[in-house]
């Protein structure tokens, strides 16, 4: 039976060949990335069901089965990372250029639970570091990516003050508890959308654990390459 809403491995390649002219009535919704021919997105409902039918394209064209699976991501609620990690997908996530910022916002879709999510990716060797990797040996993480959740402590247009947080769970409910580390993520373009006191997952590049003169600790330098807010509850 065919899945409602989303498209078959056939469909799909002729999608491929021939643009959104040849998509069946009514037909789901259609993007057009700027160098892919237009793709089919399911409804978030139906990530899952939507990441299995981008797989048969790596073996015709892998540039357009990761178009479609970040039109899957965008979609929305695409929570499925151990499916996605399942080693099809890997080369890809490892050296695709904006895989990093698509792997961050599933991680915020499922809750923002880092070190979970990390552990995840750790094992499939896919180089996204958390920030206690970063502190515990600077030298070696200096310039690497790194996923932290925070709480936004201060702004100004070119520099972030975070606190990071640690997801912890009491039965259903989780909340974030600060880890007592500072952060500071520079950016070279202002975002008007962050605000104190925002809890958000980082992707930043990891520049250096530096002294801090008020208290005697260390602040870790970022620069911040992405960020997305975390979904209230997590899968």
């Amino acid at each position: 039976m065919r899945r409602t809403g989303v498209p078959s491995v056939a469909v799909l390649l002729a999608v491929v060949a021939g643009g959104c002219a040849h998509a069946p009535s009514p037909p789901p919704a259609c993007v057009a990335p700027p160098t892919a021919p237009p793709i089919y997105v399911a409804p978030a409902a139906q990530s899952l069901a939507c990441e299995r039918d981008a797989r048969p394209l790596l073996s015709v064209d892998r540039r357009e089965a990761w178009e479609w699976l970040k039109a899957c991501v965008r979609a929305g609620r695409f929570i499925e990372l151990r499916s996605l990690l399942d080693g099809e997908w890997d080369a890809l996530l490892r050296h695709q250029p904006d895989a990093p910022s698509l792997l961050l916002r599933i991680v915020a879709e499922r809750g923002g639970d880092v070190d979970r999510d990390l552990a995840l990716l750790r094992e499939r060797r896919i180089p996204l570091f958390t920030l206690a990797q970063a502190l515990a040996d600077p030298d070696l993480y200096r310039g690497r990516l790194v996923v932290a959740r925070a709480r936004v402590a201060s702004r100004s247009p070119r520099r972030i003050v975070l606190e990071p947080t640690v997801v912890v769970a009491a039965r259903a409910v989780t909340f974030d508890v600060e880890s007592g580390t500072r952060l500071v993520a520079h950016t070279t373009t202002p975002d008007p959308f962050l605000a104190p006191d925002d809890v958000i997952v980082l992707l930043a590049r990891f520049e250096a654990l530096a002294p801090d003169g008020d208290d005697g600790g260390a602040t870790a330098q970022l620069t911040l390459v992405d960020w997305q807010r975390p979904r209230q509850s997590s899968p």
